[in-house]
């Protein structure tokens, strides 16, 4: 029976073991188009509170490396000295639906922050569209490492969390806060004074999800473990 349970454990991760992208953004494009996906059509992205330009990408993690052509989303225009934690930075809306829907969905991406801008952001994701929480992220802070520095494959998963799984209106963004440990904002650059136009640049915000497996597959795994069983039996 051990026997058994551990071919079915391993069917099982086998049916659900591929991800799927279901969407990227590069940015190389110079415009918030999605740029790949099987959702990508089914996604968008906003700013929330601020002002954005294109300007190089990172060269780590874009496959165009250092060229030109490698562009990241350049936001700006962030809250002054004491006011707006967690209110403005940018969005990206995600569907996980399609066939069944997807689960154990992973978020990735780069920031970079320039000297004035904000040392401390945090991830926040919606499963209903308008209100955003971290609750269940274990690493929802990204702490800049420094100015005109990049932070590259942020990663986060909500794959504990079962309200992103087959949700139209999931969602996530990340947003300047203050320092959790004062009261204030606290400069990138120890340097640096905080000031509104410090830069926080996005890049390479991908979103990857396993697809629920169809009952015909669930079915054949079902058909196969019973197979195994009838062996078994015969051999006794």
């Amino acid at each position: 029976m051990n026997k058994i349970l551990t071919i079915a454990v391993a069917l099982g991760a086998v049916a659900s073991a591929n991800a799927t992208q279901l969407v990227l953004w590069n940015f190389n494009d110079d415009n918030i188009i999605a740029d790949g996906g099987v959702n990508a059509g089914l996604s968008s992205a906003a700013l929330v509170g601020t002002t954005a330009t294109f300007a190089g990408g990172t060269t780590s993690s874009d496959p165009l490396g250092n060229v030109s052509a490698n562009r990241g989303w350049n936001t700006t225009g962030y809250p002054t000295q004491g006011t707006g934690s967690g209110t403005e930075g940018a969005r990206y809306n995600v569907a996980t639906t399609g066939g069944l829907g997807y689960k154990n969905v992973i978020v990735e991406l780069d920031i970079r922050t320039s000297n004035t801008a904000s040392k401390f952001y945090r991830f926040e994701y919606t499963v209903d569209g308008s209100t955003f929480t971290s609750a269940g992220v274990s690493n929802a802070i990204i702490t800049a490492t420094g100015g005109d520095q990049w932070v590259n494959n942020n990663t986060f998963d909500l794959s504990s969390i079962a309200g992103v799984n087959n949700n139209a209106n999931f969602g996530f963004r990340v947003v300047s806060i203050f320092d959790p440990s004062g009261t204030g904002y606290v400069a990138a650059n120890p340097g640096s004074n905080y000031a509104t136009t410090g830069t926080v640049r996005f890049d390479m915000v991908e979103v990857n999800a396993q697809p629920v497996p169809e009952p015909a597959t669930m079915i054949a795994l079902g058909a196969g473990i019973a197979a195994i069983a009838a062996r078994r039996r015969n051999k006794h």
